[in-house]
């Protein structure tokens, strides 16, 4: 992460959604709804000339209360620029330092080459890892207390399966909010003490977390059956899965133990509105 540059992972200006300063205040719910984007950047006529940024959580209370008459520019907040050849590392400490979730890049000529988030920015040392553990589950149940997890479970997951309430602005899986609470790339065997429980990191991919256990204080509790004793396995070494072995929520649903003997898934430059494929965040 120390020599990739910004413009190597950033949202390209083709895929950014992004609104005109003047559009009103119902058609900007509508793309925040569609979109599913909790913060977009606004601009004066095209793309290259961004003027702010429009946050939903600024947006909805207006609607709410009925002051339709607000315009995007009395929202919106202040742009933080960047230049594409700005180095990841860099760019994460100084972004934290301002709290600022969004940065437009600019190309050489000072036009607009895309955005990059500060959750784009963690996902690069946490990683979608998730090929890399083709054949295990996301998440395992070791007892009513303790849990094994890949670093790349959405927290969201977490949350659902546990009594936890795990909250982030910035990030959405378990191995960001490590390097959010920690303020560095998590390390083996580093112990984190988040409300509810304590987090352990079992094991490294490359420079990222890959396992964690999750062991739950006395405040919290399984939302799940405890699995029973004889068909409990440890991740260390991964068990014989057979298939059926996972939940259609993704879950690991624990078999018998299996004999070894046995046999065994736009904006374009013209600066239209909408666009695919972005990286930004989703809406909360």
């Amino acid at each position: 992460m120390n020599e990739t540059e910004v413009h190597e992972i950033m949202v390209p200006r083709v895929d950014m959604v992004a609104l005109e300063i003047d559009t009103p205040l119902h058609e900007a719910l509508d793309a925040v709804i569609s979109e599913g984007h909790s913060r977009i950047p606004l601009y004066e006529e095209i793309i290259d000339s961004i003027v702010g940024i429009l946050y939903a959580k600024d947006l909805l209370p207006e609607l709410r209360n009925g002051r339709h008459s607000t315009t995007l520019k009395e929202l919106a907040r202040p742009v933080y620029f960047v230049s594409e050849n700005v180095k990841l590392d860099s760019l994460l400490k100084d972004m934290q330092q301002s709290k600022v979730q969004m940065a437009i890049i600019r190309d050489e000529f000072g036009g607009t080459a895309g955005l990059v988030t500060i959750e784009d920015l963690v996902e690069q040392i946490v990683g979608d890892i998730h090929d890399e553990y083709d054949d295990e589950p996301n998440i395992q149940v070791l007892s009513d207390r303790e849990l094994v997890v890949l670093a790349n479970t959405p927290i969201d997951d977490i949350n659902e399966m546990t009594t936890l309430d795990w909250q982030s602005s910035d990030v959405e899986r378990v191995g960001g909010l490590l390097y959010e609470t920690l303020g560095r790339v998590p390390n083996i065997s580093d112990v984190v003490e988040l409300p509810g429980a304590t987090v352990e990191v079992l094991s490294l991919k490359g420079q990222r977390p890959g396992k964690l256990r999750i062991v739950l204080h006395d405040s919290s509790t399984l939302r799940v059956p405890r699995p029973a004793e004889h068909v409990l396995h440890s991740v260390l070494e991964p068990p014989l899965m057979l298939p059926g072995s996972y939940t259609s929520g993704g879950y690991l649903e624990p078999l018998p133990m299996v004999p070894a003997t046995s046999s065994i898934t736009d904006i374009n430059r013209n600066g239209a509105s909408h666009g695919t494929n972005s990286a930004y965040p989703h809406l909360r």
